[in-house]
């Protein structure tokens, strides 16, 4: 078993849990994923599946403005922000320019088999901002942001397939901190997967408090598994007419106070296909999907 790798977002603000016990953190946490900019469209002529290429960056920008006015404090991208088969520079400028637009939040990346961290690719470049934090290799590994005693585990791809359970036999390193996971999996999947095949009973011994998911289009239900939640929030909008479903967004929003912890989940559907015209996902209300509240061990 490999050991760990460790990152430190702030290391100039280190203090410990049990150093804040007493003081009041709240985070708002986005989670998104399977985006998949600059894809073809499959089932459309060349005109149309461009068309659908621009409202696509539209509704990007639209995730970036709601960033921006709910103060989102970190964003989780679960693989396939891309497919690097079709990526162009223009929208690598593009995604640059609207996080650059969000410095007060932090953008952890979890790469995909679509958008997998491999030398050209956007996440190898040195080009994204330093508010921007990336997962860049095949094995668990943990990003510490001391100032708000949260730890993000999370891994990326290298090639197209990873069929390691990264989370077996694993555990948080640290209890008392706020712990998320955000990676590309196949949870509950084929035990033969060749993307990172996790279970439930993986989540319920590592022990974190929120599982944030990728690599299904669909969007799953919040589930709670033990003490935490997990949920695949499916992508922003259809790539073709053969997707199985729409996603959109997940909003996490955690409340660690006098050593509790409090975590309530809530999705903002996305109402945007390949058969349809694009609209605006993100100023609309958001729906409560589930509220879970946990004691902090």
């Amino acid at each position: 078993m490999q050991d760990m790798e460790k990152m430190t977002a702030n290391p100039s603000a280190e203090t410990s849990a049990a150093q804040k016990g007493d003081e009041k953190i709240r985070l708002r946490i986005l989670q998104c994923g399977d985006i998949h900019l600059d894809a073809p469209v499959v089932g459309l002529s060349a005109e149309k599946s461009e068309e659908r290429r621009r409202a696509l960056r539209k509704t990007f920008g639209d995730l970036m403005t709601y960033v921006r006015e709910r103060q989102i404090d970190l964003v989780l991208f679960c693989g396939d922000l891309f497919d690097n088969r079709y990526a162009t520079n223009s929208t690598a400028e593009f995604l640059i320019r609207e996080i650059r637009s969000c410095p007060g939040a932090r953008f952890i990346f979890a790469p995909g088999r679509a958008d997998r961290c491999e030398p050209g690719s956007i996440y190898t470049s040195g080009r994204l901002p330093e508010n921007c934090y990336v997962f860049t290799e095949p094995r668990l590994t943990r990003l510490d942001f001391e100032d708000k005693i949260v730890s993000v585990y999370g891994w990326g791809f290298t090639s197209e397939s990873l069929p390691e359970d990264l989370l077996a036999d694993r555990r948080v390193d640290d209890p008392s901190r706020i712990n998320l996971v955000c990676g590309y999996a196949d949870l509950d999947g084929d035990v033969d997967s060749a993307i990172c095949p996790v279970s439930p009973a993986d989540l319920k011994k590592f022990g974190a408090d929120y599982y944030a998911f990728g690599s299904r289009h669909e969007a799953g239900e919040f589930t709670k598994v033990g003490g935490a939640i997990y949920s695949y929030a499916g992508s922003l909008e259809c790539t073709g007419f053969d997707d199985p479903g729409l996603g959109g967004a997940d909003l996490i929003q955690a409340r660690y106070e006098g050593g509790s912890l409090s975590i309530d989940v809530k999705r903002s559907p996305s109402q945007a296909c390949a058969s349809i015209p694009s609209r605006s996902i993100l100023p609309a209300a958001i729906r409560r999907a589930r509220s879970c509240r946990r004691s902090a061990r």
